[in-house]
């Protein structure tokens, strides 16, 4: 079975990819942040998902950005942990 560490590392790559295919800038570190020093920052902050936040803006439109945030809870989230 899988390690949630790496899982989360693939879903957090899956995202970065997703969001550069529609046309969004992420800083490069974010792109080329490997499952080794993923899975070092990761354990450092013990394992918050909150810490994984990306942010990009749109190649079009400098000033628009999209925020992807990882809940902490592994159960059906809803707006209110975001605010």
């Amino acid at each position: 079975m899988e390690s949630s560490i790496r899982r989360l590392f693939r879903a957090r790559r899956t995202c970065c990819e997703i969001l550069t295919d529609r046309g969004y800038l992420l800083p490069a570190q974010e792109m080329a942040e490997g499952f080794a020093e993923f899975a070092q920052r990761f354990n450092e902050n013990e394992q918050s998902r909150s810490r994984m936040l990306l942010i990009a803006s749109h190649k079009a439109d400098p000033e628009a950005k999209l925020i992807v945030y990882f809940a902490d809870e592994t159960k059906k989230t809803g707006v209110k942990p975001i605010r």
